[in-house]
């Protein structure tokens, strides 16, 4: 009875979320939206949070210093949010170098939206750019970005990101990720439903700002959180695929698994806190198509994992039933096509074929989605591009299991000053579930 209960869950999910993706592909097909150059260039302060950057402080203000954009409308403001390395001593020697342009402080340590509002503060520009310490910008990224303001409604521009190297395997694998999202930024925002300011390079009226408020210091996702804020009082975000910004990115899975378990918690409270913002495409569109290609794929993954260990333990018990060793019996079966195989064919055709099927079919528009972005990104590696969207489709369901423990049993997840401690087991500790319910029934 579960298994038909799941079963058709899945079906219907997929078939869903089939029709999506034909849905995306066609607004890829669909021409950009004209951008018109700016008269005048404006007054820019880039807001830098670092914290333990030592290694990569100098190549990010270095790539800075580097942008084609008139040095005396240009404002670099790093903060250094309480780190315990050279990170701070780094950063002053810019400041020294080019004290009209950089400025260096140094505060406790609250964590990054916290840093981000200390700066932001501090700036006077007219545009506030948002910079990751552990990255670098191409020179012509401010003048593009800009170009995309001459619409007063547009309140953030986004850029593209992708890793800074693809040498090991978990970074070729995050690179597929970085590929698939830079996609589906181009894709939503032709929706007006992009729902990330990412960290490395976003750009921002200050005004939005003084009308909407700052970063959220007490959330996980600070970049997703102030987007959809805007997203929530009717503000635009544009996006720009042609600036690339180049980051660093998790050196081992461990390092991969809690920045993943973070994002993706950070996605779950934000959509719990916005699950009723004011953007109609984004509410019952985007947030849909997400939680589908969220879903299935894990599911699907679980149940294929499911029916091919049943396939295996058939096997074993149809041959341990023969008064044979397994290998013989294997090359006798070659030999005779007589023996019957139908317990196998059933653990392996009957139940997990359709699942097979249909997980060929999402990869195949998953490899498509990730194809797309290539043509700003100038990549041609097709094997690769293969090889690793399957590596990174299993990896990606692992983070997302991980993400359900954690929001069910969790205790808590720290991360640079924030502590968070939402998991369902905790609300229930503290009656906050009970406190919910009670108020909803009255």
């Amino acid at each position: 009875m579960w298994y038909m209960i799941v079963t058709y869950i899945v079906m219907f999910s997929t078939f869903v979320g089939l029709i999506f993706s034909y849905f995306n592909l066609l607004l890829l097909l669909e021409k950009r939206e004209e951008k018109r150059k700016l008269m005048k260039l404006p007054k820019v302060s880039i807001i830098v949070p670092a914290y333990n950057e030592e290694a990569h402080i100098a190549e990010t203000i270095e790539s800075l210093l580097n942008l084609d954009y008139p040095k005396d409308k240009l404002e670099i403001i790093v903060i250094d949010d309480g780190s315990t390395d050279r990170t701070y001593n780094i950063a002053k020697k810019y400041e020294e170098k080019y004290p009209d342009i950089v400025k260096v402080y140094r505060k406790r340590n609250g964590g990054k939206a916290s840093a981000l509002n200390f700066g932001i503060k501090l700036a006077t520009g007219k545009y506030i750019a948002t910079m990751d310490a552990d990255s670098v910008v191409p020179r012509e990224a401010l003048k593009k970005m800009l170009e995309y303001f001459t619409d007063e409604r547009v309140m953030i521009v986004i850029p593209a990101v992708q890793v800074k190297r693809k040498k090991t395997f978990i970074e070729k694998v995050q690179y597929i990720e970085y590929s698939y999202n830079n996609t589906l930024r181009e894709i939503f925002e032709k929706l007006n439903s992009i729902y990330v300011a990412p960290g490395p390079f976003s750009v921002f009226r200050r005004e939005l700002f003084e009308k909407i408020g700052y970063f959220d210091e007490n959330n996980l996702t600070e970049d997703m959180e102030i987007a959809l804020r805007a997203q929530h009082h009717g503000y635009r975000i544009r996006y720009c695929p042609e600036v690339i910004i180049k980051t660093e990115t998790p050196k081992t899975f461990k390092q991969l698994f809690r920045q993943r378990i973070r994002w993706y918690l950070g996605f779950v409270e934000n959509y719990l806190k916005y699950r009723k913002i004011r953007n109609f495409l984004l509410r019952e569109l985007v947030f849909a198509s997400a939680w589908i290609f969220i879903i299935v794929p894990t599911i699907l993954l679980l149940l294929n994992m499911y029916f091919n260990l049943e396939g295996v333990f058939a096997s074993v018990n149809y041959y341990l039933s023969i008064k044979f060793d397994i290998l013989p019996e294997i090359l006798y079966a070659l030999y005779y096509p007589s023996i019957n195989w139908e317990v196998i064919k059933t653990a392996y055709i009957a139940n997990g074929l359709w699942l097979t099927f249909l997980g060929i079919v999402i990869f195949i528009i998953f490899i498509l989605l990730v194809r797309f972005a290539w043509k700003y990104e100038k990549d041609r590696s097709i094997g690769a591009l293969i090889a690793y969207s399957y590596m990174y489709t299993i990896v990606y369901s692992i983070f997302w299991l991980g993400v359900f423990y954690y929001k069910i049993f969790g205790k808590e997840l720290r991360w640079g000053g924030i502590v968070w401690k939402n998991s369902l087991l905790n609300k229930l500790k503290n009656g906050r579930i009970f406190e919910r319910l009670n108020k909803w029934l009255t």
